[in-house]
């Protein structure tokens, strides 16, 4: 009889104490304007949250092209720009957000710039018109990439996310949406077309 609150316990069902998760996520595909998948795009968490992490990035200068022609960055992060072509380069913006002027550097050289402000900045080279790139900048580092396909995935908070998609070849469409805590929840975006990009020449 000793045995029995032994015996007893252990035919008791287990009860899990393991925490509720704090995230969720969303995937999903964004379409452009014209109803093709955008590769360039940019899914992003609308509630800005602290955070202090940063990056360095690098847009080359070659063939008289930035490469790549689209970068998004966390606020405070340094974009080199070095430069590959046999001849000068001036990169510049006009943004109302951050305007700079890098100045002419020539081949084998680079420039870079922090970006303090977020928003998107349209540069430009003084010496080819022609050249032109936007860099993204957000308040955190809570935005993913599209690949090929238009699709992307990202972790947000559990609850209650205003999210948003952008695209260098259309503007910002966005929706609210629940994420239950653990769940991977499905969103598509169609983008709208942009305005004109500031400070070209």
């Amino acid at each position: 009889m000793t045995f029995l609150p032994l015996l007893i316990l252990l035919m008791q069902p287990a009860f899990s104490t393991a925490a509720v998760p704090s995230t969720g996520s969303v995937h999903g595909v964004i379409l452009e304007s014209n109803g093709q998948p955008s590769a360039d795009a940019i899914v992003y968490l609308n509630e800005p949250a602290a955070s202090t992490e940063t990056m360095r990035a690098s847009i080359k200068q070659l063939n008289m092209k930035f490469q790549p022609e689209f970068l998004a960055v966390p606020v405070g992060s340094t974009v080199t720009f070095p430069n590959l072509d046999p001849f000068f380069h001036n990169i510049y913006s006009l943004s109302p957000i951050d305007e700079f002027d890098l100045g002419m550097f020539g081949e084998g050289t680079s420039a870079e710039k922090t970006f303090n402000s977020p928003g998107v900045i349209d540069i430009f080279c003084a010496i080819h018109p022609a050249m032109h790139a936007r860099i993204f900048v957000r308040e955190n580092a809570a935005f993913t990439k599209t690949d090929a396909n238009g699709r992307f995935h990202l972790e947000v908070p559990a609850g209650e996310n205003r999210i948003s998609a952008w695209s260098p070849k259309s503007g910002v469409s966005s929706r609210t949406i629940d994420i239950p805590p653990g769940e991977d929840v499905r969103i598509n975006f169609r983008a709208e077309p942009p305005p004109p990009p500031k400070g070209k020449p």
